[in-house]
C-alpha cells in the first residue's frame, strides 16, 4: 500500500472520527432541545386533555334536574292544559286499608323488644324459649373459627336451633356467670357450610337472660306518650298510622286511574328515558355491591338483566314506557299540587331527605341532583297527604 494511499485513509478515519463526535454533540443538542420542549409541552398537553375530559364529562352529565320546578313540578307547564284529576270523587274501601290484628301486635312486640334488659341474676335459669345473652368461641381441629359476642353479647333465643339444636338443649338450665364447653357433630348438608361435616367446639359463656317488661300503661306512658298513656291508645295510635300509611299508598298508586290525560310534555319524556337509564345504572352497581358482600359475585352483569329484556331496542322500548307513567304520574300529582295551593320549600327538601344538621352533604347532593329532582318524593307524600282527607271512603 502507497504512503498516498495509507494517509489518505487515515486522514478519511480522522474525517470519520469527528463527523461522529459531531453528529454525537448535535444529538446532544438536539435532545436537550427536545426534552426543554417536552418539558413546557407536557404540562400543556395535560392541562388540555384535562379540560377536554371536563368538556366531555360535562356534555355527558346528566341534569336530573332539567325541565323541572325546585318544587318537583314540571317547569313552563300550564297544567290544566295537560290532565283533569277527579281527586275529589276518588273513593277507597276503609275495610281494605284497615291494618291486621297481627300488623299491630308486631308494633307492640317491637316496642317490648327495644325494652328488654339482660338479667344478670344468677337464681334465673335459662328455659326453652328464653333469649339469652351469651358470648362464644368455636373451634375446628382445635382451631379458632370464630368469637361472638365477646364485646356486647349475641342475643341467642333457646329453641331457634340458629347454630343446632344441640347447642339449644345445652343452654337450657344454666345461669347468668355458667361457662360450659360442648362439641356438634354437623351433617354434611347443615346450612352452615363451614360446620357442614365436621365435628366443632364451641366454649360458650352465659352472660345473662334477656326480661321482657310488661306491656301495660306504665310502660306506654314512660316509653312512648307521643302515642298516648295508655295501652289501647298505644293500639289506637298505630292502627291509625297504618291505616293512613295504606291509605296514602293506595292513593299515590292510583292516582293516574282518575286522571284524563290531554297531552304529554314531549321534551321533559324523553328526557326522563335517560334520567331512568342513568338511574338503572345506579342501581345496577348498588345491588352488585350489596350481593358481592354476601355472595362474592355480582347479582346482575347487565341492566338487560335486571329487567328481563335482551336487546337495545327491547330496552329503550321499556324506557319510553316507564318515562310515560312517570310522567303520567307527575302530572297529576301537580295538577292536585296546584288546585290544593300546596308547596315545598328548599328546607323541606333538605329535612325529608335526611340532611339536617349536614349542610355539605345536603350541598353535594343538590349539586348532583338539584331540588327539582329531590323534591318529586316529597311531591308524592305532600299531595297524598292532603288527599287522605279528600278522598271518600266506604265502609
Amino acid at each position: 500500500m502507497s504512503e498516498t494511499t495509507n494517509h489518505d485513509e487515515k486522514l478519511s478515519k480522522s474525517k470519520q472520527k469527528r463527523m461522529a463526535e459531531a453528529k454525537a454533540r448535535e444529538a446532544q443538542r438536539h435532545q436537550k432541545a427536545m426534552s426543554a420542549m417536552w418539558t413546557v409541552l407536557i404540562p400543556v398537553i395535560i392541562v388540555a386533555l384535562i379540560v377536554t375530559l371536563v368538556v366531555i364529562h360535562k356534555a355527558n352529565q346528566l341534569n336530573y334536574s332539567k325541565y323541572l320546578n325546585d318544587n318537583g313540578t314540571i317547569a313552563n307547564l300550564n297544567i290544566d292544559d295537560y290532565v283533569s284529576v277527579d281527586y275529589e270523587n276518588m273513593s277507597f274501601s276503609r275495610a281494605e286499608l284497615e291494618p291486621s290484628e297481627a300488623a299491630i301486635e308486631s308494633e307492640v312486640d317491637s316496642a317490648i323488644e327495644a325494652h328488654t334488659t339482660l338479667s344478670t341474676d344468677t337464681g334465673r335459669i335459662a328455659e326453652d324459649n328464653d333469649t339469652v345473652g351469651i358470648s362464644y368461641t368455636s373451634r375446628i381441629d382445635g382451631e379458632v373459627h370464630e368469637t361472638i359476642g365477646e364485646d356486647s353479647e349475641y342475643k341467642y333465643t333457646i329453641g331457634s336451633e340458629d347454630i343446632d339444636e344441640a347447642f339449644d338443649e345445652a343452654l337450657i338450665g344454666h345461669k347468668a356467670g355458667d361457662n360450659f364447653s360442648l362439641d356438634i357433630s354437623f351433617d354434611e348438608d347443615s346450612y352452615d357450610e363451614d360446620y357442614a361435616g365436621k365435628t366443632v367446639n364451641f366454649e360458650v359463656n352465659v352472660k345473662g337472660i334477656y326480661e321482657e317488661p310488661e306491656f301495660n300503661d306504665t310502660f306506654v306512658a314512660t316509653y312512648y306518650p307521643e302515642r298516648g298513656t295508655t295501652a289501647d291508645q298505644f293500639r289506637q295510635s298505630v292502627r291509625d298510622e297504618k291505616f293512613r300509611a295504606s291509605l296514602k299508598n293506595k292513593i299515590s298508586s292510583s292516582i293516574s286511574l282518575n286522571s284524563a290525560y290531554k297531552a304529554y310534555p314531549k321534551k321533559f319524556m324523553d328526557y326522563q328515558t335517560k334520567v331512568l337509564a342513568a338511574q338503572d345504572e345506579e342501581n345496577l352497581t348498588y345491588y352488585n355491591q350489596m350481593y358481592m358482600q354476601y355472595t362474592g359475585q355480582a347479582m346482575y352483569g347487565t341492566v338487560f338483566d335486571m329487567y328481563g329484556v335482551s336487546s337495545q331496542d327491547e330496552y329503550d322500548a321499556l324506557l319510553q314506557e316507564r318515562a310515560k307513567t312517570k310522567t303520567e304520574k307527575l302530572m297529576s300529582l301537580q295538577y292536585v299540587f296546584k288546585h290544593a295551593g300546596l308547596d315545598i320549600s328548599k328546607d323541606e327538601i333538605k329535612e325529608k331527605a335526611g340532611y339536617t344538621g349536614d349542610d355539605e352533604a345536603f350541598k353535594e347532593a343538590v349539586k348532583t341532583y338539584g331540588y327539582g329532582y329531590m323534591a318529586q318524593s316529597i311531591l308524592d307524600d305532600k299531595v297524598c297527604e292532603y288527599l287522605c282527607d279528600v278522598v271518600k271512603l266506604t265502609d
